[in-house]
């Protein structure tokens, strides 16, 4: 009997240790009626300062930015728009503070630009402000990041623009001065 207790721990030890983390059921964020037909990349960020995680997506189909407010009672508000571009395309969109104000702001990639959309507080946002960048060719912004790149308190951005042919494909980082002024470096 001795000899069985060990191993009746050992079982019991890895049981606790080792069981599966389970999730609560999945939750519909978008109804049936307010489906976008061609979201596609999706960002959590407090975009309201209230305290509770919203979602914000691009829909190629436009394209535009959505974002889905969270309640902070387990739901979602319907998509709300934030911005329409003209230009066909969308590949990406970062979120964070970029004009030191502590709103988070949305940056987004664009086949033939960039945008800036600045949060103004309160769930508004600015009209998308074009970040040019220098394309050339097939190349166009394909993926963004923002973050403190150089420890300086600032938010700088990191885009990767995508080459049409088979050349590499360039990073650029654009330090921020503080002020929403960048500098590609």
């Amino acid at each position: 009997m001795k000899q069985l207790i060990p191993v009746l721990y050992c079982l019991v030890w890895a049981n606790i240790s080792f069981s599966q983390t389970y999730f609560s059921e999945p939750i519909e964020i978008t109804p049936e009626e307010d489906r976008i037909q061609y979201p596609m990349k999706i960002h959590s960020a407090d975009l309201n300062m209230d305290s509770y995680m919203d979602i914000v997506f691009i829909d190629d189909n436009g394209p535009s930015i959505h974002w889905h407010q969270n309640l902070g009672n387990g739901t979602f508000a319907n998509s709300a728009k934030i911005a329409t571009f003209s230009s066909g395309g969308s590949s990406d969109i970062a979120v964070g503070d970029l004009n030191g104000d502590g709103l988070p702001d949305i940056f987004s990639c664009q086949i033939e630009t960039s945008y800036w959309i600045e949060n103004l507080g309160n769930g508004t946002f600015s009209d998308p402000i074009e970040f040019p960048l220098e394309n050339s060719g097939n190349n166009h912004s394909f993926e963004s990041a923002i973050g403190d790149t150089n420890n300086d308190g600032k938010n700088d951005i990191i885009i990767i623009e995508k080459s049409g042919s088979s050349e590499a494909n360039r990073w650029m980082l654009f330090t921020n001065d503080g002020n929403a002024n960048f500098t590609l470096t």
